[in-house]
């Protein structure tokens, strides 16, 4: 490119060339809520960044305008977690198969899977059989295949269990969780259900995190999205939250009648009438510009 600079359209912001072939990451000055920062950055590059190391976050070219937090991929779907037992990464699994349940069984109630403190990432059953999550570091009983004992945490109880007997318990079935709480005789004890909290929005496997200290908490329970400060450190935050955010990976190729669309969509005070002349000229709409239009509603 001979330009210094041009107008990177879907972002609507000035950029460096060099930024932009040269760079994995892209920080997007629009605001939006986790989920329209996800659908963004796979329509236009690849998704919300994902973070290997430190490497990568050395990458990062932060604008000097945009001092403000923005979003990242690394989430907690609490779908995945709140009484359901799925195959996403941050859900449930067993101690004894590393796996979540061949039978879809569980006795959670969604309203008690809080995962408070972002601390509680093990299960317990309770004295009605209900089961409820836990810090792991906490101390209860704790159920093995057969056999209980006293207050240990999971960790501990279930280094006991594989030593002495097979795991801690597994309950795939009503029945399986009767003589579960049968065993534990009016108490509260672990089991043998946990999860690893967390997962990117790309699917990626990456385990490096980079928490601010204090970070996570899920305050008040309910921050499951994950944000970048101005000096790349993490925190928990309301995934409702509209904020800027980072991209990854190349950017994906857009026709220049699109691109002029998303830029008449993008003038707030232009927006309106330029809807009327998508609606109204024939041509617009063969050459796709109403489907862009449509496309500039979703995320205005």
């Amino acid at each position: 490119l001979k330009n210094k600079l041009y107008l990177d359209l879907t972002g609507f912001r000035f950029i460096s060339s060099s930024y932009m072939y040269h760079q994995k990451y892209h920080y997007v000055n629009q605001r939006r809520n986790w989920m329209a920062a996800q659908q963004y950055c796979r329509e236009f590059y690849n998704d919300l960044a994902t973070f290997e190391s430190m490497d990568d976050i050395n990458q990062l070219k932060r604008p000097s305008f945009m001092i403000s937090k923005v979003w990242i991929g690394l989430w907690d779907d609490p779908t995945s977690r709140k009484g359901a037992m799925s195959h996403d990464p941050n859900s449930w699994r067993w101690s004894a198969t590393g796996s979540t349940s061949t039978t879809g069984y569980h006795n959670m109630k969604s309203f008690q899977i809080d995962f408070h403190e972002a601390a509680q990432t093990c299960m317990i059953i309770m004295s009605d059989g209900k089961w409820d999550d836990e810090s792991c570091s906490s101390t209860f009983h704790f159920v093995c295949y057969n056999g209980k004992k006293k207050n240990i945490t999971w960790e501990d109880a279930q280094s006991y269990c594989r030593a002495n007997h097979t795991d801690l318990a597994v309950i795939e079935e009503k029945k399986e969780n009767r003589n579960v709480k049968s065993v534990i005789q009016g108490q509260t004890g672990w089991i043998g259900l946990y999860r690893k909290p967390w997962m990117w929005s790309d699917g990626s496997n990456s385990s490096f995190r980079n928490w601010l200290k204090n970070s996570p908490d899920n305050l008040l329970t309910d921050e499951h999205c994950v944000v970048e400060d101005p000096d790349h450190g993490w925190e928990d935050r309301r995934c409702s939250r509209k904020i800027p955010f980072i991209c990854q990976g190349g950017k994906r190729h857009l026709n220049s009648l699109t691109l002029f669309c998303l830029l008449m969509c993008s003038l707030t005070e232009l927006k309106d009438h330029y809807f009327k002349i998508c609606l109204n000229f024939p041509l617009f709409l063969s050459l796709d510009c109403g489907h862009s239009c449509k496309f500039c509603n979703y995320f205005n």
